[in-house]
């Protein structure tokens, strides 16, 4: 899942076990996406400044994360992280 990293967003795909590529475009949504990547849950964030069909592809064709994404438990491990997102302010 690719998205802005608004936090009510980023609740909604993790929380549904999805791993998520944060495009920030301001404020705390960089943080957002930082928070994502040390979490295991997605690669660092792509600025939505630096979105192209190529910079996007070169993120999902990144072996590590390629591989991740074909681990069943991965879904597991994403919906886990999801919940602890669940009492976020805002969100």
């Amino acid at each position: 899942m690719a998205h802005h990293g608004g936090v009510g967003t980023l609740q909604a795909g993790l929380l549904a076990g999805c791993p998520t590529l944060v495009c920030p475009v301001y404020g705390d949504q960089f943080w957002w996406g930082e928070v994502v990547h040390r979490a295991g849950v997605g690669p660092a964030p792509l600025p939505a400044h630096h979105l192209t069909c190529a910079s996007l592809a070169k993120v999902c064709l990144r072996t590590p994360y390629r591989m991740l994404l074909m681990l069943k438990h991965v879904c597991e491990h994403v919906a886990v992280v999801g919940t602890c997102f669940a009492n976020v302010h805002g969100a």
